[in-house]
């Protein structure tokens, strides 16, 4: 994916792995609940974070939200 306005990590009990989504096409309204393309798994929360930021870092995203385990 080229753009979106926000990347998500967060904890899926379900699978037992950290998720990472990405949300919303610049200029689309109401595009940051939108989500594009499928979730990507890691079983490290540091795994998902370092891509989820590498991805923010390289200007592509323009919100990183990280969540916690609960």
């Amino acid at each position: 994916m080229d753009k979106c306005i926000k990347i998500r990590v967060w904890w899926c009990r379900e699978f037992n792995s950290w998720g990472v989504t990405w949300y919303g096409i610049p200029g689309c309204y109401g595009a940051d609940d939108m989500q594009i393309g499928d979730s990507e798994w890691y079983y490290s929360k540091k795994d998902a974070v370092d891509m989820a930021k590498a991805y923010r870092d390289s200007g592509r995203c323009e919100t990183l939200e990280i969540g916690t385990r609960r």
